[in-house]
């Protein structure tokens, strides 16, 4: 089949966790069989793959984007009583590559991220269309309003009840929502329609035995795009209330893009983007993920495990996952957190694998391949989304 995929950047490169996920769809769509051309914006210096089309450049991170275009986006939202969080992928660019890609005649189009709803009026009524819906999305404005003062709280709800009606509106026109946990599932159902939660492998292929695995030569790894406000807010946490329980001494590691101001701290070494995620984590003893705020899957840990490292994570960082102990420690207080840590240290095997995060990751990728094939064949016949 013929499938257009709508999304906010081009996911080639993989830079964030939401852009694993996006590729790991894609990847499972094109390993069935099916012609996915993918159509979105690209970063700065990405060259787009086979498959891929550009509309244009752009800045995708609020933080990273200059005042001017963020006033451009403030008013575009204003103007079109929109969510800041589409607004600022809205343009003539975006909806003609949008246009070309329906006017062929797609057999399916997905729409990846809710940002992107806007979109949905372009898709012909009769043109099955799935929504990826990376989180639910509301309840992650309406969670910082009751922390927030003054414009900020007012700004956060706004977006709470603009995206609230966005979502709602989103689902009841797709064929078929997929969604990253079986919380979010049941949390979007109530708006209707037909919700599917699947098992994401993540970035890291599973690796299968010792033999491709070095000897740990780091205490602790942290990886993560800490330009995102809630990763920033776990780093924090961690450096600022952890790692001052910590034993003295510990070497840490941490990479991902966003972490340079703790490039003076003593014990930490920062290394911005890596270019292989699974080298990094199996080089570790122990992989910290520091998870205070967000939601949905963390595929920061599913990498972790994929890699067969050893896990020590906050309640957040295995929301949506079923694992559990020897393959991870979960510790939720900052004295307790450096505490497991320093438990796995002082265990030789942390050395090696951990052979229960292994046998964990091992089947979620074909799962995961299985699930999506069978989504879409139900998406697009019509008797069986009748039925």
């Amino acid at each position: 089949m013929r499938i257009a995929f709508l999304t906010t950047v081009l996911p080639g490169a993989e830079a964030t966790g939401g852009e694993v996920v996006s590729t790991a769809f894609v990847r499972a769509l094109r390993g069935a069989g099916h012609d996915v051309e993918i159509i979105g914006y690209r970063r700065e210096g990405y060259h787009p793959a086979p498959g891929e089309v550009a509309v244009a450049t752009r800045t995708i991170e609020t933080a990273r984007a200059g005042w001017a275009e963020r006033l451009r986006w403030a008013a575009t939202a204003v103007a079109r009583h929109q969510p800041l969080s589409s607004a600022k992928y809205a343009s003539a660019t975006l909806r003609r590559g949008t246009e070309v890609a329906v006017a062929s005649a797609p057999d399916l189009v997905i729409v990846d991220h809710a940002q992107l709803g806007f979109l949905a009026d372009l898709v012909p009524m009769d043109v099955p269309l799935v929504l990826i819906a990376h989180n639910v999305e509301h309840e992650l404005y309406a969670e910082g309003v009751d922390e927030a003062a003054g414009l900020r709280r007012g700004l956060l709800g706004r977006e709470a009840r603009l995206v609230l009606a966005q979502e709602a509106a989103l689902v009841g026109r797709a064929s078929q929502v997929w969604a990253l946990t079986a919380a979010d599932a049941t949390a979007l159902a109530g708006f209707g329609g037909e919700v599917r939660s699947f098992p994401i492998p993540g970035a890291v292929a599973p690796r299968t035995g010792d033999t491709e695995l070095e000897e740990a030569t780091v205490d602790v790894a942290i990886l993560g795009t800490w330009s995102w406000g809630p990763n920033a807010v776990g780093l924090r946490w961690f450096v600022d209330e952890v790692v001052p329980h910590l034993a003295p001494g510990r070497r840490i590691d941490i990479a991902g893009p966003g972490a340079d101001w703790l490039a003076a701290r003593p014990g930490l070494r920062c290394h911005g983007w890596v270019p292989d995620a699974a080298a990094f984590l199996a080089r570790a003893r122990v992989v910290a993920i520091p998870v205070r705020a967000g939601a949905g899957v963390q595929v920061k840990t599913i990498d972790a495990l994929a890699a067969g490292a050893w896990v020590v994570g906050t309640s957040a960082a295995f929301r949506g996952l079923e694992v559990t102990e020897p393959t991870i420690r979960v510790a939720d207080e900052p004295a307790e957190f450096a505490a497991a840590v320093d438990e796995l240290l002082g265990d030789q095997r942390t050395m090696g694998p951990c052979q229960a995060a292994l046998a964990w990751s091992a089947p979620r990728r074909a799962r995961f391949d299985a699930a999506v094939a069978d989504a879409v064949a139900e998406a697009v016949t019509p008797s069986v989304r009748s039925s």
